[in-house]
């Protein structure tokens, strides 16, 4: 989530780009993630990628403990 740091146990890291910020895509994307993976915690987190967020244009860090997650997480959204 916004404002925490990347997790200190290793994990998977997969980044998604938008070009352009749409709220309600981002909202569809983070019910659907809770609903596969549960809510954010320990098996799953989500970090804002400010290095490569410009403007209108953003980035996101999706952080997984188990790499299956992360490969079903990419094959998928």
């Amino acid at each position: 989530m916004l404002g925490r740091t990347p997790p200190s146990a290793p994990t998977t890291k997969v980044t998604r780009r938008w070009d352009e910020y749409d709220p309600a895509a981002w909202m569809f994307l983070v019910e659907s993630i809770t609903r596969e993976y549960g809510k954010t915690g320990p098996r799953w987190q989500w970090i804002m990628n400010n290095d490569l967020s410009v403007g209108n244009a953003w980035a996101v860090d999706f952080h997984f403990k188990d790499p299956h997650d992360a490969v079903m997480f990419q094959l998928k959204y």
